[in-house]
């Protein structure tokens, strides 16, 4: 159980026919600190799970994998899914990965929450990588949608990789690296 990986929860608002669909998008999201760092306030999720998100109203909720919650803040995004990452905010610090300092293994790990699951229920699946989607990593191995915007970290669990995009729910997963986002994430410790 990685503990600084915990479910996002998003307020969305859609147009379908015409009409106004409210609706709660829940995605994934990891507390990440600089090398060396235990504790911080920025959290990283994908771009795309914010990308209905237009109810200031209601807040953005953090939820660690102990039930407990906290509204966060979007920082920065990649804006669009050539660039599916998001930077948020915690009001108070809390356990965290410190981001990798020194590439991408052949072999990953993979965490999230997929929707399908009770709070509680993290995911994990090991993955070996299986070259570039573009200027993403192709895994192969396979995350249920509510995963997304989870993290991407080093087998051994000590070092945040990347954050979990996009895949097909059978056989691959798509990350984007951290190296992609490293100087937005940089101005936010």
């Amino acid at each position: 159980m990685i503990t600084s990986v915990g479910r996002l929860l998003i307020p969305a608002v859609r147009y379908q026919n015409g009409y106004v669909r409210h609706y709660d998008e829940r995605c994934s999201g990891t507390v990440v600190t600089e090398p060396g760092g235990s504790h911080s306030t920025v959290v990283i999720s994908a771009w795309h799970c914010l990308e209905d998100y237009r109810d200031l109203s209601r807040p953005l909720i953090f939820e660690t994998i102990d039930g407990r919650r906290s509204e966060v803040r979007l920082l920065a995004s990649g804006g669009s899914m050539e660039q599916d990452w998001a930077l948020l905010r915690l009001a108070e610090a809390q356990a965290a990965l410190p981001i990798d300092d020194a590439g991408i293994p052949s072999t990953v790990t993979m965490v999230g929450f997929p929707r399908a699951s009770a709070s509680s229920a993290q995911t994990q699946v090991r993955c070996s990588l299986m070259g570039l989607d573009g200027a993403d990593y192709r895994g192969g191995c396979a995350l249920k949608p509510g995963a997304s915007g989870g993290g991407v970290i080093s087998t051994d669990g000590q070092q945040y990789l990347g954050v979990v995009s996009r895949g097909d729910g059978v056989t691959q997963s798509i990350f984007v690296p951290v190296e992609r986002f490293r100087q937005a994430l940089r101005a936010h410790f």
